[in-house]
């Protein structure tokens, strides 16, 4: 088994649509004390098992891209990602 490190933090939403796996938003937590450099990212990657290794890429979408989150629901329908809720700023009391 191979393991493959990913630049988001916690959050993000793993999911497999059209043979790759997808590594989408989440947040990331900085190294200064009281999250007050926390931040929720819009980054998306995916992993093509093939090669093992995660790519940061710009996807083609249809109307504006969402905004940083967290802690939110999905569905995959075919090559699409539909993303529900989430955070927009990690309320450190919460997790």
């Amino acid at each position: 088994m191979k393991f493959v490190t990913t630049s988001l933090g916690r959050g993000a939403g793993v999911l497999v649509a059209q043979g790759m796996i997808w590594v989408v938003y989440g947040f990331v937590t900085s190294s200064l004390p009281g999250g007050k450099s926390d931040y929720e990212s819009n980054a998306v990657q995916f992993l093509d098992p093939a090669f093992g290794k995660l790519t940061d890429t710009e996807v083609e979408s249809t109307g504006a891209k969402p905004s940083a989150m967290s802690v939110f629901a999905y569905a995959t329908a075919g090559k699409h990602i539909i993303i529900f809720g989430g955070e927009i700023w990690r309320d450190p009391k919460a997790h």
